[in-house]
């Protein structure tokens, strides 16, 4: 996908991660000084970004297996967050070091990771969150 994104036009340093949420959807991280821009070829491509997508949304949740046992919205909500807080951890991870604070921060302003959580991850001068 970065691949694609790069012949499109897009400058592949100023993209932080790339995820796909659900079937269909392909959810780009970032930076912000690029947001304009990165919207702009977006629509010089004719393709529409999902402003208001919410990764978090029951119906959203693929898999048969967990289907089947979680019958719930509230438990398919839960696994939702949970799978959303792995994927975004593992995007901290590989991120670059001056870039990883101010995004993991800007995660729980969103309410996608708990304080608690990412300042232990900072503590003993690493970037680990434990699972």
């Amino acid at each position: 996908m970065r691949n694609k994104l790069h012949k499109l036009g897009a400058a592949s340093s100023r993209i932080l991660d790339i995820h796909y949420p659900t079937l269909g959807i392909v959810a780009v991280l970032i930076h912000i000084g690029y947001s304009d821009e990165f919207n702009r070829l977006l629509g010089k491509w004719e393709i529409a970004p999902l402003h208001n997508f919410n990764p978090l949304d029951p119906q959203h949740l693929r898999d048969r297996k967990l289907l089947e046992t979680l019958t719930s919205d509230e438990e398919r909500a839960t696994k939702l967050k949970e799978i959303h807080q792995q994927r975004l951890t593992c995007a901290l991870e590989y991120m670059r070091e001056h870039a990883r604070r101010p995004m993991a921060f800007d995660f729980v302003f969103r309410g996608w990771l708990t304080t608690c959580k990412v300042q232990s991850a900072f503590t003993d001068g690493t970037f680990r969150i434990k699972q």
